[in-house]
């Protein structure tokens, strides 16, 4: 058995019906709201172009990051704003990204680097777009598995610490999807790269 299918079995083995034990849950918000409104995340929306008109957001708070996903309502771009937590040069948000969807997919996962944990490990984040009929992404990470619910209509950020090439400017993501009860979707293996 490779590395690969020994990670997707790992995933695979870690749902039971919607979660599995051991997995860790990921808090997740969607909002859809004007640009004005207070209940949109301020710190993250000035660093996008976003000033007017109807904006969804996703907003997760996870194991490693805390991450923003923003939109236009109706539009084929996206925004995003990472964070751990440990900051940085004063900077809330490590990573700030942006990427185009074509037929609702984001077309480069644009993964960040420049994050870090509050004991300097780096972590990789990237965007994945979840297959229509999945409700749980499951990523794999080393030994741990991190849970993220599919809300709305926009990709699902993720991170990692393992499976990093920072100098080589990559990062592997393992996860696997589920649908209704637990079902599997299917699994993946994404290798994402900095743009540039």
């Amino acid at each position: 058995m490779d590395g690969l299918t020994r990670g997707l079995a790992i995933v695979a083995a870690a749902v039971s019906g919607a979660v599995g034990a051991g997995v860790q849950p990921h808090a997740v918000r969607a909002i859809s709201a004007d640009a004005s409104s207070t209940s949109l995340p301020r710190s993250c929306l000035r660093l996008t172009p976003l000033r007017h008109g109807r904006i969804e957001a996703v907003i997760r708070r996870g194991r490693l990051l805390r991450s923003v996903t923003l939109r236009r309502v109706g539009g084929s771009r996206i925004y995003g704003c990472d964070s751990t937590g440990a900051r940085d040069e004063g900077r809330l948000w490590c990573n700030v990204e942006t990427a185009r969807l074509r037929s609702g997919r984001v077309t480069d996962p644009r993964l960040g680097l420049l994050c870090t944990t509050r004991r300097h490990q780096h972590v990789a984040s990237a965007w994945i777009t979840p297959m229509r009929r999945t409700r749980v992404l499951v990523v794999l990470d080393g030994r741990r598995r991190d849970r993220y619910r599919v809300v709305g209509t926009l990709p699902v950020r993720v991170a990692v610490t393992h499976g990093i090439a920072y100098d080589r400017a990559s990062a592997v993501f393992v996860f696997a999807e589920y649908g209704a009860r637990g079902r599997l979707v299917r699994k993946a293996r994404m290798v994402a790269r900095v743009a540039g």
